[in-house]
């Protein structure tokens, strides 16, 4: 593997003989005004898997958190379809996207080299 800036760890298959930490070379995080927090990792391995987590407060009653770990193209299946579900549901994504980042109630954080602010301009 190539030698890149690591954010953290990971551990995928907690609990299991194939447990293993991978280094988080990636990651966009939002957290929003009611607490929940949401992340995209890309890890280190072979497939630069994406891990998808998010994390709700307790008192929300939901599940406190969820990951999937998907390989990249499985992440953008799973999202494209997504998008299109809404889209044919009359939603339209990109301005709910925008819109999301150009208000005050999300905060931010991310790796070197992505910037939330030139989208915010756009």
């Amino acid at each position: 593997m190539e030698d890149v800036k690591s954010y953290g760890k990971v551990t995928v298959g907690y609990g299991s003989m194939q447990q293993k930490e991978i280094d988080v070379i990636e990651f966009l995080q939002a957290e929003y005004k009611d607490r929940r927090l949401v992340s995209i990792s890309v890890l280190n391995d072979d497939l630069k898997s994406i891990v998808a987590t998010v994390e709700n407060p307790l008192s929300t009653g939901r599940n406190p958190q969820s990951s999937i770990w998907l390989s990249p193209e499985s992440m953008f299946a799973l999202l494209s379809t997504y998008f299109l579900f809404l889209t044919m549901r009359g939603i339209d994504v990109e301005s709910m996207v925008k819109q999301s980042i150009s208000k005050d109630a999300v905060d931010f954080s991310y790796s070197d080299g992505l910037d939330i602010e030139k989208l915010k301009s756009e």
